[in-house]
């Protein structure tokens, strides 16, 4: 009786975990043999593999990337060629750890832990990509990055001083990439250089934009006040409107209002627009249980670009057991 729960639970975390999650991680210890290709853990391919491309790009933490092909021998799936050259660029050891992470799409970002120390590698943070040689050191060359990417110019300073950077001619310009989101600019400090930014984050998150508290509680108090005794009202957190895509539904509104089966979709509506989702209902343990909206969830936050702190209306349209309709209602911090 004591375990049932436990399986319960397991079931509905690997389900939102593999199917919902924006990024998935493994690691990998570097046995012999790894020179010529690397065995990506069969839990990670047998869950991903029909989302896979047939050649993906590695990111090194310098910001370059490597093409690599995938390439499946019976139930096992590697990184095969172009590894050979991330290998050698890298100057990777028997017994290294490589933690990589899935965007999702077609690239893996690789940390580089040395095998001995079980620290990162410091290197790989500095190398150049062989095509790249004629190019400034470590990765201050212009590229081209991923949709979460953007460029970020520093013009040197007119006497150089105050600056670690290597000494360039006075007016050349360095071109660095870097991901844009509040983590990463938390941890990046410019004493003297100054900074312009060129291209968009496509993140439903604005980094520059951070409305007041004022801001949001006039925000919900509005909200609240269109809400109905049928409705329920949601504030958007960080994984309502990224990484996770995940939102949760009040189960006691749940249950109040439909019978929530395995496989239950859900219709939002904004005036005749549409979208179609999963509306997720697992046991929270044994005595609660949970409901959240999932598949399909993440195009209505993008197409809508809802930001953290959001307030969403959600009314009955329909309600039948043929289909459930949610009408709803957005309520912005920051005015599109």
């Amino acid at each position: 009786m004591g375990e049932e729960p436990r399986k319960d639970c397991r079931s509905w975390e690997e389900d939102i975990y593999w199917s919902h999650f924006q990024y998935i991680h493994f690691s990998q210890f570097l046995h012999a043999g790894f020179e010529q290709r690397l065995a990506i853990p069969e839990k990670f391919a047998r869950n991903l593999k029909s989302k896979l491309p047939d050649t993906v790009n590695l990111k090194s933490p310098c910001g370059a990337l490597w093409e690599v092909s995938l390439t499946a021998n019976e139930n096992t799936l590697f990184f095969d060629q172009g590894w050979q050259e991330f290998v050698k660029d890298h100057s990777l050891q028997e017994n290294d750890i490589l933690v990589f992470k899935y965007n999702g799409e077609s690239r893996f970002d690789v940390l580089v832990f040395n095998g001995q120390s079980m620290c990162e590698n410091a290197a790989s943070y500095f190398l150049r990509k062989r095509e790249h040689e004629e190019h400034d050191i470590g990765c201050q060359t212009k590229r081209k990055n991923s949709q979460n990417s953007a460029e970020v110019v520093i013009t040197s300073p007119g006497d150089g001083s105050g600056s670690s950077l290597p000494k360039k001619p006075r007016n050349k310009e360095i071109y660095t990439p870097v991901i844009v989101n509040k983590k990463a600019q938390r941890g990046i400090k410019f004493n003297s250089p100054t900074v312009r930014m060129r291209g968009t984050d496509t993140s439903t998150e604005d980094a520059e934009v951070k409305p007041d508290i004022d801001r949001k509680k006039k925000v919900l108090q509005a909200a609240q006040a269109t809400l109905t005794h049928e409705g329920f009202i949601a504030v958007m957190k960080p994984t309502h409107v990224s990484r996770k895509f995940f939102m949760n539904v009040p189960y006691a509104w749940i249950t109040k209002h439909i019978a929530c089966r395995e496989k239950q979709l859900v219709t939002l509506r904004i005036k005749e627009k549409t979208w179609t989702m999963r509306l997720l209902c697992y046991r929270k343990d044994r005595n609660r249980q949970r409901g959240g909206l999932a598949g399909g969830w993440k195009n209505f936050v993008v197409d809508n670009k809802l930001h953290e702190s959001d307030v969403c209306v959600f009314e009955p349209g329909s309600l039948t057991d043929k289909e459930i309709i949610l009408d709803v209602n957005i309520f912005r911090v920051v005015p599109l």
